[in-house]
């Protein structure tokens, strides 16, 4: 994933943010960071989490000022396998999409295949229907030079 992409999903969610009021925080800096430190066309894939789920540098309050400020030294299991299913589930929609246009390509190989022989079969009809009608005036013209000859 890009940069780009990023900010520009970082960039809706924090404008959506200011009327919804869905998030605590937003972590722009970490996904444009992480964005940079990886690789792939996965790398900084923006994602959602409840804030009573505990991520590493993120404030986890679950909505109480008792906790208020605090930030967790650990990731939840759930967010450790979370981001393996969502890794695991881009890879399956890459495939996917990729399959896809795959398929898209072949209709396409096949619209203008058909489409070609189409045209090449009116064009070698009328080139028939041409070779056919210069054979037949050329009999017509025998016939009649012959009864003119004759008759």
């Amino acid at each position: 994933m890009s940069r780009q992409t990023v900010e520009a999903a970082i960039g809706a969610a924090e404008k959506l943010n200011d009327t919804l009021n869905a998030f605590l925080a937003i972590d722009r800096e970490g996904a444009l960071q992480r964005v940079e430190n990886s690789s792939g066309a996965l790398a900084g894939v923006p994602v959602a989490v409840k804030d009573n789920l505990c991520v590493v540098g993120m404030q986890t309050s679950c909505g109480s000022r008792i906790l208020g400020d605090y930030h967790p030294p650990y990731n939840a299991t759930v967010i450790q396998r979370l981001m393996v299913y969502l890794l695991d589930f881009r890879v399956a929609q890459l495939l996917l999409e990729a399959k896809a246009s795959e398929h898209s390509a072949r209709m396409v190989a096949m619209k203008n295949a058909t489409d070609n022989a189409m045209q090449l079969i009116k064009d070698l009809t009328l080139e028939y229907n041409k070779m056919r009608q210069a054979s037949i005036t050329k009999e017509l013209l025998e016939i009649s030079s012959a009864a003119m000859a004759a008759g």
